[in-house]
């Protein structure tokens, strides 16, 4: 084999994509999916999903205690992870006297940090990627 075809091979017009894929260990993916629950004695189990659906925007769907589904932006600036909820999230949170206090996304592991005021409750709750 010529060592001159080795770019031809690799090229993104021959492969269709790009060979060599360099992801951001602090960036999800589009299109990955997440999930993770919490379990509460007497009140019963939350359950959190999140998709992936750009590289600005997330959906997630609440389903337990609190169901909704709704999108959200989320940014990442000088490795901070940070993300804002809809007016929508934000009301029904606000009904149930919780907040999502701060968000993380370290090798394809999502955490969110949850405070639950009523029953004095902080907790950081895991979501691990789905793969299909």
């Amino acid at each position: 084999m010529h060592f001159a075809i080795l770019p031809l091979l690799f090229s993104r017009s021959h492969l269709g994509m790009n060979f060599f894929r360099f992801t951001d260990p602090t960036v999800p993916d589009i299109g990955s999916k997440f999930t993770g629950n919490m379990y509460f004695p007497f009140i019963g189990t939350q359950k959190i999903n999140l998709s992936v659906k750009s590289k600005k925007i997330a959906n997630i769907e609440l389903s337990g205690v609190i169901n909704v589904a709704d999108d959200i932006e989320y940014y990442v600036k000088k490795g901070e992870f940070g993300f804002i909820l809809s007016d929508n999230l934000e009301n029904i949170l606000k009904k149930y006297h919780c907040s999502i206090n701060e968000a993380s996304y370290i090798d394809n592991v999502a955490t969110v940090k949850i405070h639950i005021k009523p029953l004095r409750i902080k907790r950081s709750v895991v979501l691990n990627r789905i793969y299909s």
